[in-house]
């Protein structure tokens, strides 16, 4: 193949002789795995061959070079094609690279369950981003929020506004993504759900949301059956310290698709233990929320 390759490129000039000159290139690497790659795309965009092809190049330059982790680099190549080639037809393919260098990202990683009136510890993974915000509700409806587990519509569960948060971040500006550990402050039991955000003005926040739950107590396998089994044997704790939670009221809201299937109430043994309930669903996964009254928490099974 490298012979029909040179055959083009001995008789073609401009953009068709960079094209299969890349072409070669680029088969020449993916069968011999050349770790000079970087330097020969280099040397044919600065050939004396005339032709705005040699965007593509810049391109493909740009991308190696921010796979490296060096994008100040990579905005080097992409400026350099700018100012050679203005008005190239494939200047949006260097444009596209450039973006998704300069682009804001954030991304929140939690805990799914955390205790009650203590600091909820979060991590923060961020590029070109020096702050953010937090907007903390607090579900007011059980149901609701069960519907929201499967559709995930903001916009139509019940919920108050607890508070606002903003937190400052230490970007370097190196187009390098960073990770940082944050806390919010602590919280009362409940199910919470929390918009996060880099521009408190945008108004595309749907995906954007995380959901925790806050707890006094904890619920353990005591005795682990097959999944549809109905003698599963669990424990109610104290998250502290780990003491059984005898004769504690708990109601088991089985669910479905975004709905209730069933709301068994219970009460813990002497020991902290209970059992699901028989069920008729058909499903083979069951999928309980579980809430103790009386300390207003909840868990997810």
């Amino acid at each position: 193949i490298n012979i029909l390759f040179d055959e083009e490129i001995a008789s073609n000039s401009g953009n068709t002789k960079l094209y299969f000159s890349h072409k070669k290139l680029k088969e020449e690497c993916r069968f011999s795995q050349c770790k000079d790659q970087l330097e020969r795309l280099q040397n044919l965009a600065k050939s004396n061959e005339k032709g705005d092809y040699k965007v593509l190049i810049y391109e493909e330059i740009a991308q190696i070079l921010l796979r490296d982790q060096k994008p100040k680099e990579a905005l080097a190549v992409i400026n350099q094609a700018k100012k050679e080639f203005p008005k190239s037809a494939y200047l949006n393919n260097v444009q596209n690279v450039e973006n998704q260098i300069r682009n804001e990202t954030l991304n929140i990683f939690y805990n799914a369950e955390t205790q009650t009136n203590k600091p909820i510890h979060f991590v923060a993974q961020f590029k070109n981003v020096n702050q953010f915000h937090l907007h903390i509700y607090k579900v007011d409806d059980v149901n609701d929020y069960i519907s929201f587990a499967q559709n995930h519509s903001f916009s139509k569960i019940k919920k108050t506004l607890i508070r606002k948060e903003k937190y400052q971040l230490n970007d370097p500006k190196d187009y390098v993504q960073h990770s940082t550990s944050l806390e919010i402050k602590p919280l009362p039991s409940g199910i919470y759900l929390v918009k996060y955000f880099v521009d408190e003005n945008s108004e595309n926040l749907e995906k954007e949301i995380f959901q925790f739950f806050v707890s006094e107590n904890k619920v353990i396998y005591h005795k682990k059956a097959n999944q549809k089994d109905s003698t599963h044997v669990l424990k109610l704790v104290n998250s502290e310290n780990g003491v059984a939670l005898a004769n504690e009221n708990v109601v088991l809201y089985e669910f479905s698709g975004g709905k209730v299937l069933s709301e068994n109430k219970i009460i813990t043994d002497k020991d902290g233990l209970f059992s699901f309930p028989k069920t008729n669903s058909k499903e083979y996964y069951r999928n309980f929320l579980i809430s103790q009254p009386n300390s207003k928490s909840f868990q997810k099974l």
